[in-house]
């Protein structure tokens, strides 16, 4: 997760028309980022912040996924391997449903500068 979240950070670095909002899980073991444009955000019932953002960019984890898209937030999703969760599957049925865009992560979890200039189309 943090190379990932590592990845997203690096991409918008250098941009002067965003501010992220990075919500990391309880499950997170990585560095807290921060940055000029970066909020970290570890607070429970993060949901209640969504009308607030513009866009997501976010793991298919169920619950992240389900109030993001409740929320009604423009989202582009990656699927994380876990044991018992398909979040592959959870995207492809939003994505074939005009709800969400689907992006992949590399073997290491890191999105290219391509996946994050397709989302924020």
């Amino acid at each position: 997760a943090e190379r990932t979240l590592r990845s997203i950070a690096d991409f918008f670095s250098e941009r002067n028309d965003c501010h992220l909002v990075i919500g990391a899980g309880p499950l997170y073991r990585g560095e807290p980022l921060r940055g000029r444009n970066i909020t970290w955000h570890t607070e429970p019932l993060a949901a209640l912040d969504f009308p607030g953002l513009d866009a997501a960019i976010s793991a298919a984890g169920f619950n992240s996924f389900y109030e993001l898209l409740n929320a009604g937030i423009p989202s582009a999703f990656f699927a994380q391997e876990k044991i018992a969760d398909d979040q592959l599957r959870r995207i492809q049925a939003a994505v074939d449903a005009g709800a969400a865009l689907y992006i992949t992560a590399d073997s290491t979890g890191e999105l290219s500068d391509d996946a994050l200039d397709f989302a924020m189309r």
